[in-house]
């Protein structure tokens, strides 16, 4: 068992259906925060305005989607009545997921912009 180990509820949403909620307050409590740089307004308009064409990206499940490394799956773990569990990518709640999740989207969305446009960011 994880030392890391947090206790879980089940939340009802307001359409009704339930959802596992993590209580990562533990370990946030712990964890220093994550320094991100966010890019400002003005910084995204710089970038955009000569933009013909705008879209957006549909991110809904995109955050479940980052794996964590095996190493830290023992700060994911939470438990249950009936066993222990880790998450095995990016859980909602820890203190420094937001951060991760911005990291990865910056790193990808940078790339496509970099390639197709042929701008380079500096956030």
């Amino acid at each position: 068992m994880s030392e890391w180990s947090s206790p879980v509820l089940y939340l009802i949403k307001p359409n009704g259906k339930s959802r596992l909620v993590c209580d990562y307050r533990k370990i946030n409590a712990v964890t220093p925060d994550a320094s991100l740089q966010l890019p400002t307004i003005d910084e995204i308009h710089d970038l955009l305005h000569s933009s013909k064409v705008l879209t957006t990206v549909d991110l809904d499940a995109a955050y479940h989607n980052i794996e964590i490394p095996p190493e830290d799956y023992k700060y994911s773990s939470f438990v249950t009545p009936d066993s222990q569990l880790v998450y095995k990518t990016i859980p909602q709640g820890s203190k420094r997921s937001p951060a991760a999740f911005c990291q990865v989207a910056k790193y990808i969305f940078d790339e496509f912009i970099i390639s197709r446009l042929g701008y380079s960011s500096s956030f």
